[in-house]
């Protein structure tokens, strides 16, 4: 599964969800999923209607699965995660270059944010 992640305060045009079912055909994922923190638009909302291969999750879904999986304390824990799953990844290999890092998050599995992706950030789960 591929997700991709869109801070925009307006919903993210259809050509992003293009974009992330291209990536997912080329990489043989399973399923993509766009997750903004807006809303989506009804030609993205269409587009993933016809492809089962597309999830969309908007700002309400997204707070809803975070406080499930993280608790309502999330806020603070997402920076914390990340920071010190950067510094284990610089222990281990300080030579290392990397451009994700793997964040175990309880029963969902292991999200990998891709630091400094172009449009946004993009996470891949692992279960």
């Amino acid at each position: 599964c591929l997700v991709e992640c869109k801070h925009h305060n307006k919903p993210p045009k259809v050509g992003y969800a293009r974009a992330l079912l291209g990536v997912v055909s080329d990489e043989r994922a399973s399923k993509g999923v766009l997750v903004t923190t807006s809303r989506f638009t009804a030609a993205t909302k269409a587009l993933a209607n016809r492809n089962r291969r597309l999830d969309l999750v908007d700002r309400r879904a997204l707070v809803r699965l975070l406080n499930q999986y993280l608790g309502t304390d999330w806020p603070l824990k997402v920076d914390e995660l990340v920071a010190e799953e950067a510094r284990k990844h610089a222990r281990a290999d300080p030579k290392r270059t990397t451009d994700t890092v793997d964040v175990p998050v309880g029963r969902v599995g292991t999200v990998s944010k891709v630091m400094g992706a172009p449009d946004g950030e993009r996470f891949r789960i692992t279960r």
